[in-house]
């Protein structure tokens, strides 16, 4: 089809439609200088010329197509883009200190099938570990994914209205990658049995297996009907007995006979932990048990087997005492903080007997502090949430417990106070902290109202003892990326993924502009992928420069010459 023969089928197109042009204009700029873009400007023509109508709107012409061949097939494979948020507009940023959350980059990645083998929509929330309280949703086509995790040990529970539900184990590594497949169309039956340490049956043991809950009868046994295959977490729970953990394979589409699966409870010990000082702020101290060495091994898998997650943190107030019952036998070690105060030692280590109380008394002593108050509109606010974390959690994490980051992948431990501390402002709009700028000199301050509406933040500096907020209001997530392509003969598929979540893939047509919307205003990094090809890798796009973002595509992406003639792989 030639240039002039294609001009006249438009002009026939736009007669036909009574001159309803819709000419779209853009923000103009070098479209290799960084940048995003500011949004995307509808003017609608009153009977001018095309010209006349964008003259002064800054409308850009479309692209011109490239000349049309009968053979051109559409594109077989997608443009993949991935954006990952790195900082908003007024983050102070320092060299060589990670931006607020900059040290969470993780990923998980997954989806989630129902009965039929089908995608379903199902809600993934971590329930312990460092990303505590974080959800994730699967739509329709169900994959979800989040790429800005910290690493370490986490536990999630995946629910749905067509499924079971599951609660699963994931080990995720910083700057890499995990998978989290689970489908519920070929289940195994489960059979299993819980003895003590002398072999006898355990009865009324409650068994946890993927989230779903089972009693053992008189003789110990249980029965799942329908376990989903997979990686399953497996918790055993009786009072007088040490809970049981250990992540079990299960086979899809089998029966796991009675005799075969065997767990094994041993009587537990009990702690009672005295605070004699009742010193910094008002509230509860937050105590942390971990095992010295390796703890309690199954023998046949070589897992820890004692759920620490669901021990700690345990509350105790300063003066008073609390009691842990049930935990394993042998060496642990005792960890007390306190907002405004620090414990004295640093760690208290006792061993724990099977069958028997121990007695510790802890101390407390006064620490650095970090306080301020919160204001909105110029007077305090009441119950605004105030977090101060390091700029690498988890760095702090184990300079605190002294401990190598192997540790953070062998159990499940939430950020310790020295690395994430959050609190909410009392009557006066103030609030306090340990300050542990020994642990890390700079830290991130915010603050933010519950509706998250207003926000504040500020980088704090070692010896800084007190810092007010004004909260201003949160910018709505409207930010715009445009993405100039080069022209194309054939619509291309896309698929985009925002901080790990993927949206709904679509296709672009011949003559379309690829418009991102829906972003957080900031700085965001773009990879850009087609067919394994990179052609943008982690570029800087700051959203608030306006400008468009210019993507190579090879020929055959483009539909040009030397565009694969099928689907292929």
């Amino acid at each position: 089809m030639t240039s002039s023969r294609t001009k006249l089928l438009l002009l026939a197109l736009l007669l036909a439609l009574g001159g309803g042009l819709i000419l779209i204009a853009v923000g103009l700029g070098d479209a290799d200088g960084g940048a995003g873009a500011q949004g995307i400007e509808v003017a609608e023509s009153n009977g001018e010329s095309s010209e006349d109508a964008g003259a002064d709107r800054g409308v850009v012409e479309l692209p011109q197509e490239l000349e049309g061949r009968a053979d051109v097939q559409p594109v077989p494979w997608p443009l993949e883009l991935d954006l990952e948020f790195a900082s908003g507009p007024q983050e102070e940023k320092v060299s060589g200190v990670p931006q607020r959350g900059g040290s969470a980059n993780a990923k998980l990645s997954g989806t989630i099938r129902g009965y039929d083998a089908r995608p379903v929509p199902a809600t993934i929330e971590f329930v312990a570990g460092p990303n505590q309280g974080r959800v994730v949703q699967a739509g329709a086509d169900g994959r979800f994914g989040a790429s800005n995790l910290y690493g370490g040990l986490s536990i999630v529970s995946v629910k749905g209205l067509a499924i079971p539900g599951s609660l699963r184990e994931v080990l995720l590594r910083s700057g890499q990658g995990a998978l989290l497949n689970i489908t519920y169309s070929m289940p195994s039956s489960v059979y299993g049995e819980v003895v003590d340490a002398a072999g006898d049956p355990v009865s009324g043991a409650l068994v946890e297996m993927d989230g779903q809950e089972a009693y053992t009868d008189e003789q110990g046994a249980f029965h799942f009907p329908a376990m989903a295959g997979g990686a399953v977490l497996v918790l055993v729970k009786k009072s007088g007995y040490a809970s049981y953990r250990e992540k079990l394979p299960i086979a899809v589409s089998r029966t796991i006979p009675l005799g075969r699966l065997r767990f094994m409870l041993s009587p537990g010990a009990d702690l009672q932990i005295h605070v004699a000082e009742n010193l910094g702020a008002q509230g509860p101290a937050k105590l942390y048990l971990f095992p010295t060495g390796p703890g309690r091994i199954n023998s046949k898998r070589g897992q820890r087997t004692f759920p620490w997650h669901l021990v700690n943190p345990v509350e105790v107030y300063g003066g008073g005492s609390v009691t842990i019952e049930d935990l394993p036998a042998g060496q642990v070690q005792m960890m007390l903080f306190q907002r405004g105060a620090k414990s004295e030692p640093r760690l208290v280590q006792t061993n724990l007997r099977a069958g028997e109380l121990t007695r510790e008394t802890l101390h407390l002593m006064s620490a650095n502090r970090l306080a301020g108050r919160v204001y909105l509109g110029g007077k305090p606010v009441e119950g605004a949430i105030v977090e101060l974390e390091a700029p690498d959690r988890v760095r702090a994490n184990l300079a605190w417990l002294r401990r190598r980051r192997s540790f953070m992948e062998s159990m499940v431990i939430p950020h310790l106070p020295a690395g994430y501390q959050m609190v909410r402002t009392d009557k006066r709009g103030e609030f306090l902290f340990t300050a542990w700028d020994d642990v890390s000199p700079l830290r991130h301050l915010s603050a933010r109202v519950r509706d998250g509406t207003h926000q504040a933040q500020e980088l704090v500096r070692e010896g800084q003892d007190w810092v007010d907020l004004y909260l201003a209001p949160k910018r709505a997530d409207d930010g715009r990326l445009l993405l100039r392509l080069d022209s194309r003969a054939a619509e291309l598929p896309i698929e985009v993924t925002i901080d790990g979540n993927p949206r709904p893939d679509f296709i672009l047509g011949q003559d379309e502009q690829l418009v991102i919307e829906g972003l957080a205003h900031g700085t965001w990094r773009l990879t850009a992928r087609w067919h394994g090809e990179i052609l943008r890798r982690r570029h800087s796009v700051n959203l608030e420069a306006g400008l468009p973002v210019k993507i190579d595509l090879p020929v055959a992406a483009r539909g040009g010459a030397g565009a694969p003639a099928n689907s292929g792989g």
